[in-house]
């Protein structure tokens, strides 16, 4: 399987959350988590939950988005094929 987008929870209790990649319509994707949801979402008082959503856009042999044409899609916003799309989530806590 190729594995297009990565989850993982960075910070004091950093670890890859395992999981899987669902599309039904190949333009939008749901992250299904094997973590249960409690373990997830539960900070401790005054903690932060950081997570980081990485969607892969360069081969670096585990496969990349692509548009319709084939083309990677531009994740950096660099105006060039290429490059992974980053985003951080907080849970506050």
């Amino acid at each position: 399987m190729v594995k297009v987008i990565e989850v993982c929870r960075i910070g004091r209790t950093a670890q890859d959350i395992p999981g899987t990649v669902v599309s039904t319509d190949n333009q939008q994707v749901a992250f299904i988590s094997d973590e249960d949801l409690s373990k997830l979402i539960k900070p401790e008082a005054g903690e932060n939950i950081v997570y980081s959503i990485t969607a892969i856009g360069t081969d670096a042999g585990k496969g990349f988005i692509v548009d319709f044409s084939g083309e990677a899609l531009d994740g950096d916003m660099d105006n060039a094929p290429g490059g992974n799309y980053i985003k951080e989530l907080t849970v506050i806590g």
